[in-house]
């Protein structure tokens, strides 16, 4: 469905003269449908969450129907610590498209956020399932247990994000808090050690 009314931030100069002076009036240029969602996620990844929100949201009233959109919007909604209002989009996202690990990695953290640990780990198990070879849902679940005190579950899977990337910095990381809060000092300062030494 075209989108006729979508508009971006890009200016296009008009010069307007007046007397002596000349002035450049701002003017909106309508931003391609299919170039929508990509300034979307440009704005959320900018982490200019209240932009994205606005630009999804124009796009919405007219396209009801497109998961990418609602996805965005949750994001930028829980980007803005809307939790309760991204969870509603998230759960259109996912009507439409259940399969989308993005959409479920996404859902368990908002529920997460507003204390729903098992509804939470749900999602990112079925995540998991759908892209178990991506080491960032293993570590995004390792928060979650974390969150909720699961140390040893934590370990686990910030552990196999590590094994699925060997360099990924935050998981050394955070696995070294989850050893250094359950006393095992040593394995902490390691992981430490080695999260230093991938991102100084």
């Amino acid at each position: 469905m075209r989108v006729d009314t979508a508009i971006s931030e890009a200016i296009v100069p008009v010069t307007l003269t007046t007397g002596n002076s000349n002035f450049v009036m701002r003017r909106k240029k309508p931003i391609p449908p299919d170039r929508i969602i990509e300034k979307g996620l440009y704005l959320i990844d900018q982490e200019q969450y209240e932009s994205a929100f606005h630009l999804f949201n124009m796009y919405l009233e007219q396209v009801e129907d497109d998961p990418v959109a609602y996805y965005g919007r949750g994001v930028a909604l829980a980007g803005m610590e809307d939790y309760e209002n991204a969870l509603r989009d998230l759960d259109c996202a996912l009507e439409l498209d259940p399969d989308d690990d993005f959409s479920l990695n996404e859902r368990a953290q908002v529920k997460a956020a507003l204390g729903f640990y098992e509804a939470a780990l749900a999602d990112m198990d079925k995540a998991i399932e759908l892209a178990p070879e991506e080491p960032s849902l293993y570590y995004n679940r390792g928060i979650i247990h974390n969150d909720f005190a699961n140390l040893q579950a934590a370990i686990n899977d910030y552990s196999m994000a590590i094994k699925l990337d060997v360099n990924f910095a935050n998981a050394w990381y955070n696995r070294g808090i989850a050893f250094w809060d359950l006393g095992a000092g040593d394995a902490a300062i390691a992981d430490f050690t080695r999260a230093i030494q991938l991102d100084p």
